[in-house]
């Protein structure tokens, strides 16, 4: 059996412990009154945010437990590091959710006993450190995005003011 495949047996079999410790540190890392709503509320459209923390750690779960292609794990990452994004995380903090992956699944292998631990870590390692690089790719990306939506609207907010003080000639009239 190789390396991938005894990750996707230790996640299938520590699939709910995992979850479970993820989120919690995912939410450990926001501010206190802020990660007890995120945890708090199941409802998509009274917790988006919360919502889609929980769709991400279960979906980035899944395809590891089924030895899914490590690019489609990365893009379940893709809005929860929008979000992060727009709301203006700094860098780490935005990806460090992947890092908490990390941390889970050596905590879980550090509680077990099996003779396959050191699988499980040689195959977790260079997964996550993938999934950081395009969960970083990506929230560049974003915060680009933002940029450049920002400055498109200055020059709009601009133009406006310009032409309300007679300083365009809209027409082309020279």
């Amino acid at each position: 059996m190789g390396d991938r495949e005894e990750l996707q047996k230790f996640i299938a079999l520590n699939i709910s412990s995992i979850r479970q410790r993820w989120h919690e540190l995912v939410l450990a890392s926001y501010p206190p009154e802020t990660a007890k709503l995120l945890g708090s509320q199941k409802n998509q459209f009274a917790n988006p945010v919360g919502h889609t923390l929980k769709t991400t750690i279960d979906d980035v779960l899944e395809g590891l437990g089924k030895g899914v292609a490590i690019s489609e794990i990365a893009s379940a990452f893709h809005n929860l590091i929008r979000i992060k994004a727009v709301q203006g995380f700094t860098p780490a903090d935005a990806v460090s959710s992947v890092l908490m992956l990390k941390q889970t699944v050596r905590e879980h292998v550090a509680a077990g006993s099996s003779d396959n631990d050191g699988v499980v870590l040689k195959a977790v390692d260079p997964i996550i450190d993938e999934l950081l690089c395009s969960c970083f790719n990506l929230y560049v990306d974003c915060r680009q995005k933002l940029s450049d939506i920002k400055e498109d609207e200055l020059k709009r907010n601009l133009f406006m003011l310009l032409k309300k003080s007679d300083a365009v000639d809209v027409q082309g009239n020279g």
